[in-house]
């Protein structure tokens, strides 16, 4: 559930920070083709006995990050360079803050915040600081879901199969995040 303004919504999203090297987004997406069988996704929408799966596939998601990753107006156009990613200095500075400030909220009695939740923040930050040994030095970060920056079919498969992606190597780090 969020609080939107004045009202809550049961909108869900699953937030995906995909850490790489560089800001070229042909390099970006060298890297995504490099994991296209963690791309295969399918799930089932159905609400019923009746069976509604949906699919995607690496392809798909290129597709939709496309036109949002385009530095294709203004005078700083340059169709190579991608925005909307920041330095990972940015994630890793939240990812910090935030095991501070759960571990500081588990020393209070009436907390929120579980020890799960505590090990999941330990998490990001032990991967982004692998990211950073590895060379990394941008991330972007998708929103997917009813209400992210992929919507629609991609954004419910996304959503609900690709919450549970693992990508952790050399080329590329996916850390998932559950956003409702």
């Amino acid at each position: 559930m969020k609080i939107k303004g004045d009202f809550v919504t049961n909108s869900s999203s699953t937030g995906f920070i995909l850490m790489f090297k560089g800001n070229n987004k042909i390099r970006f997406y060298q890297n995504l083709v490099e994991h296209a069988d963690k791309f295969k996704l399918t799930y089932d929408r159905s609400w019923s006995n009746n069976s509604e799966l949906i699919h995607c596939d690496v392809w798909d998601i290129i597709e939709a990050i496309d036109p949002l990753i385009r530095k294709d107006e203004g005078p700083d156009r340059d169709i190579w360079i991608m925005k909307g990613i920041e330095p990972i200095e940015i994630i890793q500075k939240r990812y910090n803050d935030e095991l501070s400030y759960i571990k500081e909220e588990l020393k209070k009695d009436d907390t929120w915040y579980t020890e799960e939740e505590l090990q999941e923040s330990i998490n990001n930050v032990d991967k982004v600081e692998r990211a950073i040994s590895k060379g990394f030095t941008h991330y972007y970060d998708i929103d997917a879901g009813n209400d992210g920056n992929i919507s629609g079919n991609l954004g419910d498969i996304l959503d609900y199969a690709g919450r549970y992606l693992d990508i952790d190597d050399d080329t590329l780090i996916l850390i998932t995040e559950q956003r409702r």
